[in-house]
């Protein structure tokens, strides 16, 4: 059975991706057919104009799990090259949709583009996509106390520190990804051991202290609950680092060693700025309170 794809870049997959998923998902039942997600890697900016990538929200590995939590049943990943972005049109219908994946049935959002220079729109995937006996639907766009939800919102407000409106816009936390490294020790030397993340996907929040659920790769089923510091360390560190550095304290006891282990952070809530303490005892002295609030609030707030 020819599947039904959706068609995007899907950076964050918020509420508006989530729309074009939930209908290709709904048309596939309707048919009886498999629902495919077919998105692009790397980031169509990298080939065609490297000067303004956008951070993105979310990794290709989160992005293929959003998907499937969104029902789609198998993801294409099409290898972004300076071959593909010379591609017409005409091209990307008839070598993509309709050769390789067989398409019965395309789902896009209102503003998708296609093809060498962005040439193709909505009324020229429809055209075209007739021609090969492949139906278009096109989601119009999702609006959230007025404003239209896009990646580049949600990334200017996850900056700004917004976490509960990225959270309406996301239907989640905002997310980072990164590997646990080597750090100096000083967590685990007063009791409170740290995983310090080397940050490869996401966008960060401004500097502070906050309340986190974190999972590893190898279990993406369970979170924990943890207590993060992102920041500069003013208080044990003399030189200011160049950028800031995001230690994750996880709330169980008898944590496996996570160093070298993939960990996704999820920003809960920010429970205070980042501040120079005039000794460590004080500091440690407040990051028990810390973990003690950041406790509280999971404890309320546990979707």
């Amino acid at each position: 059975m020819r599947p039904v794809v959706a068609i995007g870049i899907f950076d964050g997959v918020h509420r508006g991706h989530q729309a074009i998923l939930a209908r290709a998902v709904r048309r596939a039942q309707v048919l009886n057919a498999t629902p495919i997600a077919l998105t692009f890697w790397p980031h169509p900016a990298v080939v065609v104009a490297p000067w303004r990538v956008p951070p993105m929200l979310l990794s290709l590995d989160q992005r293929k799990a959003a998907f499937a939590a969104c029902g789609i049943a198998r993801t294409v990943v099409l290898r972004f090259t300076r071959a593909v972005a010379r591609q017409t049109p005409e091209q990307f219908v008839g070598g993509v949709l309709a050769r390789r994946l067989r398409a019965r049935e395309v789902v896009v959002g209102h503003d998708f583009r296609f093809g060498h220079g962005r040439a193709g729109t909505i009324d020229t995937l429809r055209m075209l996509a007739r021609r090969h006996g492949i139906r278009v639907h096109v989601v119009p766009p999702v609006r959230i106390d007025g404003v239209r939800v896009s990646s580049r919102i949600i990334r200017r407000a996850i900056q700004l520190g917004r976490l509960a409106t990225v959270r309406r816009y996301l239907g989640r936390p905002p997310t980072v990804v990164g590997c646990v490294v080597r750090g100096a020790g000083r967590g685990q030397r007063v009791g409170i051991p740290t995983a310090n993340v080397a940050v490869a996907a996401g966008v960060l929040p401004p500097p502070g202290v906050y309340a986190v659920r974190a999972r590893t790769r190898s279990d993406p089923v369970r979170w924990w609950g943890g207590v993060a510091n992102l920041g500069w360390r003013p208080t044990v560190e003399r030189r200011h680092p160049t950028t800031p550095t995001l230690e994750v304290h996880v709330l169980r006891p008898r944590v496996p060693s996570l160093r070298g282990r993939m960990l996704e952070v999820a920003f809960v809530r920010r429970l205070r700025a980042e501040r120079r303490f005039p000794s460590v005892a004080a500091l440690v002295a407040q990051i028990h309170r810390d973990i003690a609030a950041s406790r509280r609030w999971l404890g309320r707030n546990r979707g």
